[in-house]
């Protein structure tokens, strides 16, 4: 739900005026961990999410092979109220029962 690919990026947008890469002591890179996942995977994404933009989501889904993953945008929710949703509750219900 609302990944990123890697929270330096994340921090950067959010605070363009701070040296993030220097103050962060852990960069949680996801989007290196990609080339190790062989699994069926499901990317959610809120469509009006201001914490983690969609940039950052994107950039972590374009690191998957194409048959390996699953994007679904949940329109008209942020960062907060995407858990909510019966879109979101729908599209885990519909890529677990696959």
């Amino acid at each position: 739900m609302t990944p990123y690919d890697s929270i330096v990026n994340v921090a950067q947008q959010l605070y363009p005026y701070l040296p993030v890469k220097l103050l962060a002591r852990d960069q949680f890179l996801s989007v290196k961990n990609v080339p190790e996942i062989y699994a069926q995977t499901l990317i959610v994404i809120a469509e009006k999410d201001q914490v983690i933009v969609r940039e950052r989501s994107e950039a972590l889904a374009n690191a998957f092979e194409p048959a390996l993953l699953s994007k679904v945008v949940i329109e008209n929710v942020d960062h907060n109220n995407i858990a909510d949703d019966e879109a979101y509750r729908a599209s885990i219900k519909g890529f677990l029962k696959r």
